[in-house]
């Protein structure tokens, strides 16, 4: 189903229910006591992802403690858990983060279409919050434009995109999507399918795995063989990726597979064994990318926690990485009007590589055209083919999703 507007809507508002108006509110005036800056932190949970939120947290603490030139004594970070990340509660939460703990500024590991409300807040108490996540859907006009947001992402949205673009110009026009109620509930599938479309491909079929359908693996890949396909994209993550990866091996399908940087994931392809092989995706972060600060964040992380950090162990410590650099150059003036015309100016050496917040309050990361490959060991690995330089490239061709009032799933992708 290619318009995200029409998704969904026999499925009722279990996780995308109505935008809710916020109300008038009055804060106390917000300041640096003892040299502490206080950071309220908003996580979701997640049954099937448990390890996402915990991952971001270290992440984030890492980041926010990696400088020692601020003057700063030190950061108090209170967190607040938003269950599955609704408007309401997350807006709820964001309040007794302001007025019971006195914060100084919000992040959010939260979809970017449950904020409207947080973001109301922000302006009215003039406090900056800073939206970290996949990267799942597209960022709407009021949110750009609300001087206290900002957001930063893995950029799920951009690289499916960009993957659509590639299916057709690599390998031919005539596209197999496959993806679950689950997966699909976001921008990334509008983005892929706009991706295709603007090659000139074709999407041949969309196959999407109901939540009780044991057989569909089977069945799809018995329809696949039937159809003219030039390539797959398998918009999945987590067991069903690894899934479709081994009934595909098995089945001898010869066709090239690309997917996302979440499928691909360093941590998910220990599970995957070796079927997860020569699958070409798009990452802004990978832990082969080649400088200083990515080592020294391997290093870090993996001192600090005893394992490797994923992908939302990195979006956190960036994350944690602009807040600090923006309280840097705050120059002891951190009002909430100086600490959001800070972010807003915002330049960092990331893990990722060099980033800058732009005008728009949009983290702009690099991107990376990755394959997956065997190491000497039989253990699979994300490998970097080239980076890849999109500033500017796709924005104009969304204009039908600037608006709010858009239907599908609001908890945080994949926090399901």
């Amino acid at each position: 189903m290619k318009d995200r507007r029409n998704f969904l809507k026999l499925f009722g508002t279990g996780l995308s229910g109505a935008i809710l108006t916020s109300s008038k509110v009055s804060a106390e005036t917000l300041s640096i006591k003892n040299g502490t800056l206080k950071v309220g932190v908003l996580l979701p949970q997640s049954e099937n992802n448990k390890q996402y939120s915990e991952s971001f947290l270290n992440g984030f603490k890492l980041g926010l403690n990696e400088r020692n030139r601020i003057e700063l004594k030190s950061f108090d970070v209170f967190t607040e858990s938003v269950k599955y990340g609704s408007s309401y509660l997350a807006s709820k939460k964001a309040k007794q983060l302001i007025f019971e703990n006195k914060v100084n500024l919000i992040v959010g590991l939260l979809n970017s279409e449950s904020t409207l409300e947080l973001g109301e807040l922000a302006q009215e108490n003039k406090l900056p919050v800073l939206i970290a996540n996949a990267g799942e859907n597209y960022i709407s006009d009021t949110k750009r434009k609300n001087p206290y947001m900002f957001f930063n992402s893995l950029d799920l949205f951009k690289n499916s995109y960009l993957t659509g673009k590639l299916a057709v110009e690599k390998y031919g026009k005539n596209i197999v999507v496959v993806s679950s109620l689950f997966d699909s509930g976001y921008d990334a599938l509008i983005a892929f399918y706009k991706g295709v479309e603007e090659a000139g491909g074709t999407i041949t079929k969309t196959f999407v795995k109901g939540q009780n359908d044991n057989e569909f693996f089977h069945k799809t890949f018995d329809n696949i063989k039937e159809l003219e396909a030039d390539c797959i994209y398998v918009f999945l993550n987590g067991d069903f990726a690894n899934t479709f990866f081994n009934i595909a091996k098995i089945q001898d399908i010869n066709l090239p597979l690309l997917s996302t940087s979440f499928a691909t994931d360093e941590n998910n392809l220990l599970r995957s064994g070796t079927t997860a092989n020569k699958i070409e995706n798009f990452s802004c972060w990978n832990k082969n990318v080649k400088n200083t600060e990515n080592r020294n964040f391997i290093s870090s992380y993996l001192q600090a926690y005893s394992k490797d950090p994923g992908q939302f162990g990195f979006l956190g410590y960036e994350t944690g990485l602009i807040i600090n650099s923006s309280v840097e150059n705050c120059r002891n003036e951190l009002s909430g009007i100086h600490l959001a015309n800070a972010l807003k100016n915002c330049k960092v050496n990331s893990p990722a590589g060099k980033i800058t917040v732009n005008n728009n309050g949009l983290v702009n990361n690099p991107v990376y055209l990755c394959y997956t490959g065997i190491k000497g060991n039989q253990i699979l690995t994300n490998k970097i083919a080239k980076e890849i330089n999109i500033e500017g490239e796709f924005d104009l061709s969304f204009t039908d999703l600037h608006t709010d009032i858009r239907s599908g799933w609001l908890n945080p992708y994949p926090f399901i």
